[in-house]
């Protein structure tokens, strides 16, 4: 049975308000740093479940990190925006 377009407009635009792009700097090591917030975060129970996603680019400026829920993405963000560009 195939969906209502309204339907998978919602749906569609939900997962995009669970996505977020971080900058990273240093590639898979600003990832790492990026990943050690989010576990923080998690392991305290402030957010649920975070994906990895894919890089955004070649060069690997920036990734995509899906969350469970809006409120959770919104946390992480503002938690965990300069996290990637860091430098250790």
């Amino acid at each position: 049975m195939r969906k209502p377009a309204f339907a998978m407009e919602v749906c569609m635009s939900e997962q995009n308000e669970r996505m977020v792009i971080f900058p990273v700097s240093g590639g898979i090591f600003g990832v790492g740093r990026l990943a050690t917030k989010l576990t923080e975060l998690a392991a305290t129970h402030q957010i649920g479940e975070w994906h990895i996603g894919h890089w955004v680019d070649w060069k690997h400026t920036a990734i995509r990190i899906n969350f469970d829920t809006v409120g959770d993405a919104a946390l992480a963000e503002s938690a965990c925006h300069g996290a990637a560009t860091a430098t250790p």
